[in-house]
């Protein structure tokens, strides 16, 4: 296990994804988590944070600069937390999409390339190799149904490919395709394994909810959803069971 002897457990603090403004207003379509929030979980004894924050944000016009203040939001909420003794998950929240005139574009389309996100982390992991307390960089939330012509192990490899000319010692997290399902992760993401990190430094994460399609809404009451006491334990097997095959490090970064 090395490092992941003592892994944290934590909690999603959601606020810098939000909204369909893109970018939007700080504080009226977003916002980011405060130091209350993290002092309340830190009395809870949570210890590690994931942060979704939206690449329209951070990076406004594809390829361009990095957003001086969205960045400086990060920072800060880093510095809070390791403050605390707590460690962050930064997580590109943005579905393998980003949101050119209103329009959601998706890798690989003629308006949004596999270069562009490269991009993205290249320059992100620059700004934020040094921060002591990032438990690992989140490349993207929730890849989904995709372009037949751009595969996410492409996008993904890419990324990994980017954030190592500038960081080799952060982990790099790879979510799985369809949603990250870990119900569905030999059907849709046993591909992965064959990423290459120079550093060797991946984690990958899976996420499983216990209604009824998997959607997390949770709509109806527990008789309805077909809910029973094992649910989560069987939906998120067969990628437990699948990283001990292949010797991989794991992670359920929602539940």
């Amino acid at each position: 296990l090395g490092t992941y002897a003592q892994t944290p457990f934590g909690v999603n603090l959601a606020g810098a994804e939000f909204g369909s403004n893109m970018p939007g207003t700080f504080n009226s379509d977003y916002t980011y988590p405060t130091a209350n929030e993290l002092d309340y979980y830190q009395s809870k004894n949570l210890n590690l944070i994931r942060l979704p924050f939206r690449w329209e944000r951070i990076q406004p016009i594809l390829n361009g600069n990095l957003d001086s203040n969205e960045l400086m939001r990060i920072k800060s909420f880093v510095q809070l937390a390791n403050n605390r003794n707590m460690e962050v998950i930064i997580d590109l929240h943005n579905y393998c999409r980003y949101k050119i005139n209103g329009v959601y574009e998706i890798i690989g389309s003629n308006n949004l390339s596999v270069a562009n996100i490269t991009d993205l982390w290249t320059k992100l992991s620059l700004e934020l190799k040094d921060e002591p307390n990032i438990w690992g960089y989140g490349i993207m939330n929730e890849p989904h149904d995709l372009l037949p012509n751009t595969s996410w192990f492409n996008i993904a490899q890419s990324i990994i490919n980017g954030i190592r000319t500038n960081d080799q010692n952060t982990t790099i997290i790879v979510g799985g395709d369809s949603w990250s399902s870990a119900e569905r992760w030999l059907q849709y993401s046993d591909n992965l394994k064959n990423l290459v990190d120079s550093s060797n430094d991946i984690v990958y994460e899976a996420h499983v909810y216990f209604d009824d399609d998997a959607s997390g809404l949770y709509n109806d009451n527990y008789h309805n959803e077909g809910a029973y006491p094992n649910i989560g334990i069987d939906r998120v097997t067969p990628f437990v069971n699948w990283l001990n095959s292949n010797n991989l490090k794991g992670f359920i970064g929602e539940y």
